[in-house]
């Protein structure tokens, strides 16, 4: 594995390309937003969320760079984080903000062809992608990064169940409760649902960190 050489560096030197990113992302949430509040509420929100996400980004914890699934995991919830503290700050209410988002993710991940999601979730049922994950998890118990995931891997049963991933450390709960944003945690909860039905998987889960549990039990299978 190559080993970065300025981490504290990672998301500072890819600001251009991460704000970009921002904006794609942005340009779908107008549409939420100015349901919500209209069109002038749209822009406002927008320049204020960038505005909030540029500060956020030296925030970020290097948790592995590229090498780390969860690396894209955790620029998306810092965007999620940005949206939130810029609403917020207008006292929309919680459940609203939920609303915002995840209306954001559904539309977002709408505008892939249906079989193209289809495929990549045949992909992350295969057996190089599981066998992946039980690396990434043995990998995640090294604690190498603060901030990181740490997990456990679940084998499949043969049956319905593909895989399982039981996270004790979640690094979403760890960057916002950094920004005092405890109560903008349940909102990401929620979206791996949302995606995991976008790739035509069925997603269980009962417990989360975020609510208390010892451990997110994730379970993946087929949809």
């Amino acid at each position: 594995m190559t080993k970065q050489k300025n981490p504290e560096l990672y998301y500072i030197s890819r600001e251009k390309e991460l704000l970009k990113e921002f904006d794609k992302i942005s340009r779908i949430t107008r549409g939420a937003l100015t349901e919500y509040g209209g069109p002038q509420f749209a822009n406002v929100v927008i320049v204020g969320a960038r505005t909030e996400f540029a500060d956020i980004l030296p925030t970020l914890p290097y948790i592995g760079g590229n090498h780390n699934f969860l690396t894209a995991d955790i620029i998306e919830a810092a965007v999620i984080l940005a949206f939130y503290k810029e609403l917020a700050i207008r006292e929309v209410p919680l459940a609203n903000i939920s609303r915002i988002v995840h209306e954001t993710i559904r539309r977002r991940v709408r505008r892939y062809p249906r079989l193209v999601l289809r495929l990549a979730g045949r992909l992350k049922e295969s057996r190089w992608f599981i066998k992946r994950r039980a690396r990434q998890a043995q990998r995640s118990r090294e604690r190498r990064y603060p901030g990181d995931w740490v997990f456990t891997f679940v084998p499949g049963d043969g049956k319905g169940l593909l895989y399982g991933l039981d996270f004790t450390e979640c690094g979403i709960c760890t960057l916002y409760r950094a920004h005092g944003a405890d109560r903008a945690i349940p909102i990401n909860c929620a979206v791996d649902f949302i995606v995991a039905d976008a790739f035509g998987m069925k997603l269980t889960r009962t417990k989360t960190v975020a609510g208390g549990g010892e451990v997110c039990n994730f379970r993946y299978m087929k949809g």
